[in-house]
């Protein structure tokens, strides 16, 4: 899979966080964003990027084991930086 591609699921889904959903969908939103933020974050290291680091502390944050409970404002702040970085990484590459 690209990660372009990647990065675009990864903001759909974090832009359907602002809609009401069930609480399924946001474990499965969890799932996801944590094998989509694990695979960015080998990429980018395999590829001597130095943003690994984020994509990586991205998957910790996100992931649907150990649950870091934030309130809901904080998670839409926290979706809100994730949308615009994953925005700008794509802008960035396809400007190369």
């Amino acid at each position: 899979m690209k990660p372009t591609l990647t990065k675009t699921i990864l903001i759909l889904l974090f832009i359907s966080c602002y809609f009401p959903m069930p609480y399924t969908y946001y474990e499965f939103m969890r799932v996801v964003s944590m094998v989509g933020f694990g695979y960015l974050a080998y990429n980018s290291y395999k590829n001597q990027n130095d943003i690994y680091w984020f994509y990586g502390l991205s998957a910790l944050l996100i992931n649907p084991f150990y649950k870091f409970y934030i309130s809901k404002p904080i998670w839409f702040i926290i979706d809100a930086i994730w949308i615009i970085f994953l925005i700008w990484t794509i802008y960035k590459k396809k400007k190369k």
